[in-house]
């Protein structure tokens, strides 16, 4: 098997709601060969997000939902069966013991990339994966290549700049920008005040206006 493709993508968020910009990056990770399958890991208790999350189960449901007919996507509700905060860390270290002898490679957009030594153990995160960010709108290139220099392991560009190889062999991987404009926020108050909104798989919608979630009526 093609070392790429037997990398799985960690993509982790709150996912409430998962919507189609978030199918269309990891579309996007696969398609560049970066991992040959996407684990979407749904945080239980997000360090840094407000806690008025949608419950977990409602969630993970609708992430099962959307990607029911998506090739080489699941869900995973992994950080749900540990206590305390969802540390990318924690999540995968426990994902390597999990998939022992598969390459992880952690999907991030490049605005987080720029604020990655800010994380809990960073150095762990680089440890255990490699990763794979997609640029994002309004980075310039001199800001994210300074970041990664910055980075412990002596990272070194390939001619294209591209894919940024560390000295142990961990890579970093910048991807072209992916155009989405869906934004959770916005598909969350819109469902509020319309009962609807763009950016929705239909059978997810269906489950949102069944069970009242975002302030729609079952």
């Amino acid at each position: 098997m093609d070392p790429e493709s037997a990398r799985i993508g960690v993509y982790g968020g709150t996912f409430d709601p998962i919507h189609q910009g978030h199918i269309d990056l990891a579309r996007h990770v696969l398609e560049h060969g970066d991992a040959g399958q996407i684990l979407f890991v749904v945080s239980a208790q997000p360090p840094h997000k407000p806690p008025e999350l949608t419950p977990f189960a409602h969630r993970m449901r609708m992430v099962e939902i959307a990607l029911a007919r998506e090739e080489n996507m699941s869900g995973s509700d992994v950080e749900a069966k540990r206590p305390g905060p969802s540390y990318t860390a924690d999540t995968l270290a426990l994902l390597s013991r999990r998939y022992r002898g598969r390459e992880l490679a952690f999907l991030l957009g490049l605005d987080s990339l720029l604020e990655i030594h800010l994380w809990q153990r960073f150095e762990e995160i680089l440890n255990r994966a490699h990763l794979v960010a997609v640029h994002r709108p309004g980075i310039d290139r001199s800001r994210w290549e300074a970041a990664i220099r910055r980075l412990p392991g002596n990272y070194l560009p390939d001619e294209k700049g591209e894919t940024w190889t560390s000295s142990r062999g961990a890579t970093i991987r910048v991807l072209p920008d992916l155009d989405s404009s869906y934004s959770s926020s916005q598909i969350r108050s819109r469902l509020n005040r319309e009962g609807t909104a763009d950016g929705l798989v239909p059978e997810v919608l269906d489950y949102i206006r069944a069970h009242g979630l975002y302030g729609t009526t079952p």
